[in-house]
């Protein structure tokens, strides 16, 4: 079954959803988008215009990746063949992108990284496999 892997990066927390895979269009992506990163950035952040990064240029066609690296952290878009192929995925990206948080950093990731809300964004635009 094709589906889409969306993960979510901030500081050093990872978070990874597997989404049914259909036909989006760069409109529906920038608009989810829009919803994470207005939920990542902090007051001074969001006063920044948005930035879509790999999604200017979105072909659900041509593309295998998507990136975005934003103030408020990274989103990747993997298209896979497969869940278990997602699976593997994100594991890799994990154990790429494993570190640890600073305690200075802790408080915010808590406040802007919660693995509940990130699903409720997700599930607004997706459905969640």
């Amino acid at each position: 079954m094709r589906c889409t892997l969306i993960v979510s990066q901030y500081y050093g927390d990872i978070q990874g959803f597997i989404v049914n895979r259909k036909m989006t269009t760069q409109t529906h992506w920038k608009k989810f988008i829009c919803d994470m990163e207005d939920y990542k950035r902090n007051d001074e952040e969001r006063k920044k215009e948005y930035y879509f990064g790999d999604f200017e240029n979105f072909d659900d066609a041509h593309y295998y990746r998507y990136n975005l690296n934003d103030i408020s952290g990274d989103i990747y878009v993997f298209f896979c063949p497969s869940v278990g192929y997602a699976i593997e995925q994100l594991e890799e990206v994990k154990k790429r992108n494993k570190r640890a948080i600073p305690k200075s950093l802790k408080k915010e990731v808590s406040e802007h990284h919660k693995e509940y809300k990130l699903y409720e964004i997700v599930e607004k635009h997706f459905e969640i496999l």
